[in-house]
């Protein structure tokens, strides 16, 4: 039934292109719909700028360590046992985890109860939470190799997580999960440090690396630069247009053509 509604939605006189946030999905749907192959735009999700006046809020916990935090659902998939580990050992560092369901903020509290270096905020609104990014030194994003929706839907092959350009826009250093669409964002070194999900050590070292505060601040300022020539709603929104500007020329030429 799906198939037959979305063939005949590209087989419509009025289809122009198929707009996609990752280039897996991309490659899904050129094997799948040979016949759409050149009218395919890869355009990853974006996020909003940070107002420049936005104020750090007042973390929870001491002030003089490094302060790591996460924002995210407490999903299954999403690190909450590597962030409980890593808090485990390093005493050097705060930790702040910030979204989840009353339910699932109970449970995670439950299981490390025993460290005092992390600290649970629970739901808040979208509209606080920059003042929260900009407060933390260091961003997790620690993806595992199978990650759950709401609905339980495993999505790590084709993701392009709203997660990571909030995070770039925030500038500040960030340490994510070495995945393949992951890989399609951040770049080692660059933008961000990348870690093997299954291995705790590398994410342990990368704490350590991002206690030197100017090679922590070049990762932010160059993970906030590729965010504003890249990933703002307005560079998105370019980007889909880009594909109409002439008709029906591979997608790599149609962006040639927008972009001179």
């Amino acid at each position: 039934m799906e198939d037959t509604f979305f063939r005949r939605l590209i087989e419509h006189d009025t289809f122009e292109s198929l707009v996609v946030i990752s280039d897996a999905l991309r490659e899904y749907y050129r094997e799948e719909y040979p016949e759409i192959q050149d009218r395919i735009v890869v355009a990853r999700d974006a996020a909003d700028t940070v107002d420049e006046s936005t104020e750090p809020v007042e973390l929870c916990g001491e002030a003089g360590p490094l302060q790591v935090g996460y924002v995210g659902h407490l999903y299954e998939g999403r690190g909450m046992d590597l962030i409980g580990a890593l808090a485990r050992e390093q005493d050097g560092a705060e930790f702040h985890v910030i979204g989840g369901e009353p339910e699932d903020v109970a449970y995670w509290e439950d299981r490390m109860g025993d460290r005092d270096n992390i600290h649970f905020y629970g739901f808040l609104p979208p509209s606080e939470l920059d003042q929260y990014r900009l407060a933390f030194d260091v961003q997790l994003a620690p993806y595992e190799q199978e990650i759950a929706t709401n609905a339980g839907h495993n999505t790590v092959q084709w993701m392009s997580p709203l997660k990571i350009f909030e995070y770039m826009a925030a500038g500040r250093a960030i340490v994510a999960s070495d995945l393949p669409a992951i890989r399609e964002i951040l770049t080692d070194g660059e933008t961000a440090l990348l870690c093997d999900p299954t291995d705790e050590r590398e994410w342990a070292n990368a704490l350590s690396r991002l206690q030197d505060d100017d090679f922590r601040e070049r990762l932010g300022t160059s993970a906030r630069s590729t965010f504003h020539e890249n990933y703002t709603y307005n560079s998105r929104a370019r980007r889909c247009l880009a594909d109409l500007t002439t008709d029906h020329q591979p997608t790599e030429q149609r962006l040639q053509t927008a972009s001179d």
